[in-house]
């Protein structure tokens, strides 16, 4: 399921080789892209830095104002009553790009809240191709309200792809967080989460069957005491980039504690 705001499109799938774990294009391009289109619509800045000797978070700030949308919906931070984002992973283009990503992704959603109406609502087919859903009205309405599966990407491709897998993130946590089974639990090597072993040592990750075969899911749990108890999870078609994920999130939710961090 995606939402779009074209009509139906084709994807040249074999031309739309994905590259640097999900993006069509470079993250330098992808930068320059979304950067582009943040700017239409709110000044914004950009700060990226180091945690950890290999671990990489970036906020994006921008000067869109709306308390009452802010309120609403949990994902974006405030500074005062401006929107934050954040990006996370290991080197500074690629936290860069998701901070940009994730600031384009809010601020669509909310624009479309704030001018009402609902925004086309498109199912892909087996031959990758985008058709108008076949819903009911209701339906459609509701996923216009919630943010949940809102992408942004280079392309058609790349939104439906991040979109899809923030889907089946969500569903499998609810499918399966409740009851996670110890015979899944692994420490993980410093090396591949990229963090500093004082704080991996603490790290557990727990692997479960997603809804769809292709998709692997990790619940990331980590409890080291400057952190706190706390799991974050990542779906992704490469478990590695996954479990990746799931740890660099809860890296991100530690230091958002704090926006003056």
């Amino acid at each position: 399921m995606a939402i779009a705001e074209s009509t139906s499109v084709h994807l040249d799938h074999a031309h739309s080789h994905i590259v640097n774990a999900d993006r069509t294009v470079a993250f330098v391009e992808t930068i320059r892209n979304f950067k582009e289109a943040l700017g239409r619509r709110c000044n914004y800045r950009v700060r990226a830095r180091r945690y950890y000797g290999t671990v990489w978070i970036s906020d994006c700030y921008t000067d869109y104002e709306n308390p009452v949308l802010f309120r609403r919906y949990e994902g974006p931070l405030m500074e005062g009553e401006a929107m934050r984002t954040m990006g996370k992973g290991l080197n500074k283009d690629q936290v860069s790009a998701g901070a940009l990503a994730e600031a384009i992704e809010r601020l669509s959603l909310f624009i479309r809240l704030e001018q009402g109406g609902n925004a086309p609502v498109y199912e892909m087919t087996e031959d990758l191709k985008l058709v108008p859903a076949t819903m009911p009205d209701d339906v459609i309405e509701h996923l216009n309200e919630t943010a949940d599966g809102v992408s942004a990407g280079n392309n058609v491709l790349e939104c439906v792809l991040h979109g899809l897998l923030e889907m089946y993130e969500h569903l499998d946590v609810c499918l399966h967080l409740g009851r996670l089974g110890l015979a899944h639990r692994e420490f993980i090597d410093p090396n591949l989460t990229g963090f500093h072993p004082i704080v991996a040592e603490k790290m557990l990750a727990v692997a479960v069957p997603g809804e769809n075969p292709k998709v692997t899911t990790i619940h990331a749990i980590v409890c080291p005491r400057d952190i706190g108890p706390h799991v974050r999870s990542c779906a992704h078609l490469d478990g590695q980039i996954a479990l990746q994920r799931a740890f660099n999130e809860t890296l991100q939710s530690h230091k958002t504690r704090s926006v003056h961090d």
